[in-house]
Protein backbone atom coordinates (compact mmCIF):
# COMPACT_ATOMS: atom_id res chain seq x y z
CA UNK A 1 0.00 0.00 0.00
CA UNK A 2 2.69 2.36 0.91
CA UNK A 3 4.32 1.55 -2.28
CA UNK A 4 1.17 2.51 -4.32
CA UNK A 5 0.87 6.16 -1.94
CA UNK A 6 4.67 6.54 -2.91
CA UNK A 7 3.78 5.70 -6.67
CA UNK A 8 0.70 8.18 -7.19
CA UNK A 9 3.06 11.16 -5.19
CA UNK A 10 6.39 10.84 -7.59
CA UNK A 11 3.18 11.03 -10.73
CA UNK A 12 1.45 14.08 -9.59
CA UNK A 13 4.72 15.62 -9.40
CA UNK A 14 5.57 14.86 -12.30
CA UNK A 15 2.57 16.20 -13.74
CA UNK A 16 2.59 19.00 -12.12
CA UNK A 17 6.07 19.60 -13.31
CA UNK A 18 4.71 19.05 -16.84
CA UNK A 19 2.12 21.34 -16.51
CA UNK A 20 3.65 24.23 -15.20
CA UNK A 21 6.52 24.14 -17.21
CA UNK A 22 5.84 27.55 -18.78
CA UNK A 23 5.39 29.14 -15.53
CA UNK A 24 8.35 27.87 -14.54
CA UNK A 25 10.26 29.11 -17.17
CA UNK A 26 8.79 32.47 -17.13
CA UNK A 27 9.16 32.60 -13.50
CA UNK A 28 13.24 31.09 -13.27
CA UNK A 29 14.07 33.11 -16.58
CA UNK A 30 15.55 30.27 -18.22
CA UNK A 31 15.12 31.09 -21.72
CA UNK A 32 18.65 32.72 -21.52
CA UNK A 33 20.35 30.20 -20.47
CA UNK A 34 20.11 28.06 -23.77
CA UNK A 35 21.96 29.33 -27.00
CA UNK A 36 21.72 28.80 -30.63
CA UNK A 37 24.00 28.62 -32.87
CA UNK A 38 23.13 29.82 -36.24
CA UNK A 39 21.76 33.51 -34.88
CA UNK A 40 23.13 35.62 -37.60
CA UNK A 41 20.49 33.92 -40.15
CA UNK A 42 18.02 34.36 -37.90
CA UNK A 43 15.60 37.07 -36.53
CA UNK A 44 15.50 38.29 -33.10
CA UNK A 45 12.06 37.13 -31.89
CA UNK A 46 12.73 33.49 -33.60
CA UNK A 47 15.46 33.21 -31.63
CA UNK A 48 13.39 34.11 -28.79
CA UNK A 49 10.77 31.93 -29.11
CA UNK A 50 13.11 29.12 -29.74
CA UNK A 51 15.19 29.42 -26.26
CA UNK A 52 11.79 30.26 -25.03
CA UNK A 53 10.72 26.60 -26.48
CA UNK A 54 13.53 24.36 -25.65
CA UNK A 55 13.71 25.39 -22.28
CA UNK A 56 10.11 24.44 -22.00
CA UNK A 57 10.50 21.02 -23.59
CA UNK A 58 13.57 20.69 -20.87
CA UNK A 59 11.16 21.33 -17.78
CA UNK A 60 8.90 19.09 -19.65
CA UNK A 61 11.70 16.14 -19.70
CA UNK A 62 13.08 16.79 -16.60
CA UNK A 63 8.66 16.22 -15.47
CA UNK A 64 8.41 13.17 -17.00
CA UNK A 65 11.47 11.56 -15.97
CA UNK A 66 10.14 12.45 -12.20
CA UNK A 67 7.13 10.90 -12.86
CA UNK A 68 8.93 7.72 -14.81
CA UNK A 69 9.49 5.79 -11.55
CA UNK A 70 6.00 6.10 -10.19
CA UNK A 71 4.33 4.62 -13.27
CA UNK A 72 6.98 2.16 -12.69
CA UNK A 73 6.01 1.35 -9.25
CA UNK A 74 2.29 1.36 -9.95
CA UNK A 75 2.77 -0.99 -12.57
CA UNK A 76 5.55 -3.47 -10.84
CA UNK A 77 3.33 -3.83 -7.51
CA UNK A 78 -0.10 -3.76 -9.56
Amino acid sequence: MALYVIGSALIVAGAAVVFAAKAIVRALGWEERFGYDAEIYTEAEEIAKYRKDKAVLYVKLVGMAAALPGVALMFAFA
